[in-house]
């Protein structure tokens, strides 16, 4: 029986110990066609000499993986660990999101006597994981319980994994009056997840019933070490499975037209191949919602420029093969000792010479795309932000486009002394992603 390219599906993992295929897919990702895993090995011909005009068979040499995923539509939460495996740094946190107001912010609770009232501040607060910490609605949250009986021992605690918030005493009693309260038209029920459809009664510890969506930003650029994180890849292929370790990102193209998506084409680097038959692959799918070009914002030395047609930006960390004696065929690691690459260009309609002057001139300039997407919640939009804080072209050269003067300016990516941003490529990711 054959088998259709429409069957193909594909998985990663990030690897909790370098090199070792992780056994479950975390993230499933929707590319082109043309997605591929290729695991070969290099034959090394035998070229002694035997009175003979006939070839002796070769002997088995080096093996060497290479991905590519490419066409992918760059969404607000599919491209993160492809781009924390090509640059190797990131730091998240959470974005206050959670909107406390008149209509919201009573908490009707009872310990055994009269009902009481626990009032929150009003404001807009990160989640938090715990009442200790500050600025976080679990502290608001606890602040509030306490000031409205303060003998007990109180938690409030919120979970990035489940996404619910948890309210506990420690002894005594506990009840969470979401239906009887005097105040449900305007507790807080709704905004930490809790049904008001009745009471949280006969415990010590009530977990939100549904998830509350958190907010965070992700600040990715280049790590100063050699080892770029590693994920495993899988591939369903409908004939088989497949699982490849030590799978590192090389390079990534992202580009954006005046009438598409920001698509990316993805190049790696992984150790070998093994059967994955046991792997579970059973996405679950939502909506597509890639950035689109009526949400593309290109600036250049920090304004806006609406005469750009297209642009694109190839990010390469040089990742290489690391191979010793280490009685294997397979590579012994994926590292980047070498510079990181950062090139692109843009088609632009010739309005003024003012960006062609910079170009005769050598003048840096910065460059930047905002790619603002849909709403992770109420107020918070997912958002790719990249930023290039010192370009200096390459071409510039008068053209014509569409009947019109237009150019195809061509520039590369540099450090910056003494900026605000240094690093030549900083890339500021927002979702609902607490950590990658």
């Amino acid at each position: 029986m054959p088998y259709s390219i429409e069957q193909k599906l594909v998985g990663l993992a990030k690897e909790s110990s370098r090199g070792v295929a992780e056994v479950a897919v975390a993230r499933f990702i929707a590319p082109g066609k043309a997605v591929d895993f290729e695991y070969k090995p290099t034959l090394l011909q035998d070229e002694a000499i035997r009175g003979m005009f006939d070839s002796m068979p070769p002997t088995h040499g080096k093996k060497a993986g290479i991905g590519k995923i490419p066409d992918l539509d760059v969404e607000g939460e599919n491209a993160g660990e492809l781009l924390y495996s090509l640059l190797g740094g990131i730091t998240s946190t959470e974005q206050t999101s959670f909107v406390v107001g008149a209509t919201n912010k009573k908490l009707d609770f009872s310990i055994g006597g009269d009902p009481l009232v626990a009032t929150l501040a009003e404001g807009t607060y990160k989640a938090g994981l715990a009442e200790t910490e500050a600025d976080s609605l679990c502290k608001v949250i606890y602040d509030a319980i306490v000031a409205a009986e303060a003998v007990g021992v109180y938690h409030v605690t919120y979970s990035y994994t489940t996404k619910k918030f948890t309210i506990a005493r420690t002894t005594g009693t506990l009840s969470l009056l979401w239906y009887t309260g005097v105040n449900k038209a305007t507790d807080v029920s709704t905004l930490l997840g809790y049904s008001d459809a009745a009471d949280d009664t006969g415990s010590l510890s009530y977990t939100s019933d549904t998830a509350t969506v958190p907010y965070f930003k992700h600040i990715i650029k280049r790590t100063t070490g050699i080892s770029m994180p590693s994920y495993t890849f899988f591939m369903d292929r409908g004939i088989s499975k497949k699982v490849y370790n030590l799978g590192v990102v090389k390079s990534i193209k992202l580009t954006g037209a005046m009438d598409g998506k920001c698509k990316a084409d993805i190049d790696l680097l992984f150790k070998s191949e093994a059967d994955g038959s046991a792997v579970t692959m059973t996405p679950t799918w939502t909506d597509p919602a890639p950035f689109m070009f009526f949400q593309t914002d290109v600036k250049l030395g920090g304004v806006s420029d609406v005469n750009i047609e297209s642009w694109n930006l190839e990010i390469d960390n040089q990742a290489i093969e690391h191979r010793t004696l280490n009685q294997s065929q397979d590579v012994k690691d994926i590292i980047s000792p070498s510079r990181l690459l950062v090139k692109g260009s843009y088609e632009v309609y010739f309005e003024n010479e003012t960006e062609r002057a910079k170009f005769l001139a050598n003048t840096e300039n910065s460059f930047e795309v905002i790619l603002t997407g849909g709403l992770v919640k109420t107020g918070c939009s997912y958002k790719l932000d990249i930023k290039l804080a010192r370009i200096h072209y390459e071409a510039f050269p008068y053209g014509e486009k569409n009947g019109l003067f237009g150019a195809v300016a061509v520039f590369n990516g540099y450090f910056k002394v003494g900026g605000a941003q240094t690093e030549a490529l900083v890339i500021d990711m927002y979702n609902s992603v607490a950590a990658y």
